[in-house]
């Protein structure tokens, strides 16, 4: 262990969010007490009545009874904004995680002050496919939302530093959920997260919520594709109406052609220029979160848009003169095969944001 390391995160607060207690708690609360180290339980006050006489000496908080994993770190975090300095470590462990894992936690983040660390577990061979499956498919749907990779989307060891915690108060969920939606905002903010190997402590009752815990990271991931979903629906229906409209005044005018261009290729042009201007802003703010410099952003997000309206102009030509489906059906089936092309280029190439450390 290297000189002087005990004696760098010894000031770090720990925060156990106490919830069905894990087993190795009260120890573990107990041996970072002992080097000087600020700990707190909170839960339920069910929960704490749980905990043996050990805990004495160790600050617990009780918050109401059935709010959740969520509810108990938020209630943590209000006590240690009134009191922690800025600076200070904090560290959010759910009770599987050793002591040693925990103040390398510390450690880490007194080398990275600004960043989220995460305690990355090493899979189990004894996992079951499902759960394997699971797991994966969080760690693909997280990666596509926000733009950064992480192993380990559901550990419960977590440190940032108390500076943060303003901003994690403001965050919704008050139970597994909120732990998801601590990950993506962290990532919408563009700071880093690191992951840090670590050890697990299981014990049998932890492994049966892990299906469900697993689909509700995965739904709570794909709030952030429905952001971009709603926002190109809106976009959608600016530009689907802008391309009836000038269609309907080729029709009446007579006009097939302006300039030997097909009328079809103008209106879908016209149509998109305007939308593209709304989409630009919507996602830049709602989705994206960006805080690039705004040119730059709009000319990478324009070189994007005149690639895509390009394959967008020639698969409607192809639908409309070759297909033969009516130019209405024919662009919705069009804006659908685009869709998510569209939110891979801009996730990568327009809004793009740092990846974890």
């Amino acid at each position: 262990m290297p000189a002087g390391f005990l004696e760098r995160v010894a000031l770090m607060i720990v925060v156990f969010p106490i919830c069905s207690p894990h087993p190795s708690v009260p120890d573990a609360a107990a041996e970072l007490a002992r080097s000087g180290t600020s700990v707190i339980l909170c839960g339920s006050s069910a929960d704490l009545r749980l905990l043996p006489e050990s805990c004495e000496g160790i600050l617990l908080l009780p918050h109401p009874d059935g709010r959740g994993k969520g509810r108990a770190i938020k209630t943590a975090l209000g006590h240690i904004a009134q009191t922690a300095a800025p600076e200070e470590p904090v560290v959010v462990a759910d009770g599987a995680f050793s002591p040693e894992d925990i103040r390398l936690a510390a450690e880490q983040l007194t080398q990275s002050p600004d960043a989220l660390i995460l305690g990355r577990r090493q899979e189990k061979q004894d996992v079951s496919p499902v759960v394997r499956l699971g797991r994966a498919l969080t760690r693909r749907v997280f990666a596509f939302a926000s733009g950064v990779n992480i192993r380990d989307i559901q550990t419960g060891l977590r440190a940032f530093s108390a500076s943060h915690i303003p901003q994690l108060l403001a965050l919704s969920g008050d139970k597994d959920d909120y732990e998801v939606h601590m990950l993506l905002d962290w990532a919408e903010r563009r700071l880093p997260i690191q992951e840090l190997p670590v050890t697990t402590v299981y014990y049998k009752k932890q492994r049966s919520g892990s299906r469900l815990r697993a689909l509700w990271d995965t739904l709570c991931i794909y709030g952030s594709i429905l952001k971009f979903a709603f926002s190109s629906l809106l976009s959608f229906l600016v530009d689907y109406a802008l391309f009836r409209l000038f269609i309907w005044l080729f029709s009446i005018a007579g006009v097939t052609s302006l300039y030997g261009v097909p009328g079809l290729k103008i209106s879908n042009i016209a149509a998109r220029a305007i939308s593209s201007t709304f989409n630009f802003g919507l996602n830049r703010k709602l989705v994206f979160k960006d805080t690039n410099n705004l040119l730059l952003s709009a000319l990478k997000y324009y070189a994007l848009v005149i690639v895509i309206l390009f394959f967008n102009t020639y698969l409607l030509s192809f639908f409309v003169n070759i297909c033969h489906i009516p130019a209405g059906i024919a662009k919705l089936m069009t804006e659908a095969i685009l869709f998510f092309v569209s939110m891979i280029f801009q996730r990568l190439f327009v809004f793009r944001r740092k990846n974890a450390g």
